[in-house]
């Protein structure tokens, strides 16, 4: 009967505070390929429709968590600057930002932007949050080594190729 404008208004809060960035993110082109980044990109969708925000962009990218210069968080960045949303919502604080998610937090807060996050459920103690911290850096760092060395033996197979076919012709 009433909108959730009208009920704003007389909650005091000003007009537009609902302003909502989706920002969905997926590590790899394999969780991309199998639809997580869809999926999570409909639960913020749905989340942000029952919690009555006013969605104003929805960023999904595939791209690592530890990737500071990642083209969706410098759009949120130019976003919060230019004072066209109140919300960044995410699922998990770690699709925003693998390290370093209080900097990013405390800057868009500054921007009176805030973050929310639909499982923001804190770590069970200090310790639980350095484990899983290391177990990250050694994930991201474990998947670098091999994704390099999968890409030299695939650079030398097509090398292999090339030549082989290259002796064939000539």
């Amino acid at each position: 009967m009433f909108s959730l404008e009208s009920i704003s208004r007389l909650a005091g809060e000003r007009s537009g505070q609902n302003r909502a960035v989706i920002y969905a993110r997926v590590s790899s082109i394999k969780q991309k390929r199998d639809g997580n980044l869809d999926r999570q990109r409909e639960r913020l969708l749905n989340a942000a429709k029952e919690r009555g925000y006013r969605i104003v962009e929805v960023i999904a990218e595939q791209a690592s968590g530890i990737n500071e210069k990642r083209r969706g968080l410098r759009r949120i960045f130019r976003l919060a600057e230019d004072s066209k949303i109140d919300i960044v919502l995410i699922e998990f604080r770690d699709r925003l930002a693998r390290f370093g998610y209080s900097y990013i937090e405390t800057y868009l807060s500054a921007r009176k932007v805030r973050v929310v996050c639909l499982d923001d459920a804190p770590p069970a103690s200090t310790e639980s949050e350095l484990t899983r911290d290391l177990i990250t850096i050694i994930t991201v760092f474990s998947a670098r080594l091999y994704g390099q060395r999968s890409r030299g033996f695939r650079k030398k197979v097509t090398d292999v190729i090339h030549e082989h076919h290259a002796a064939i012709r000539g």
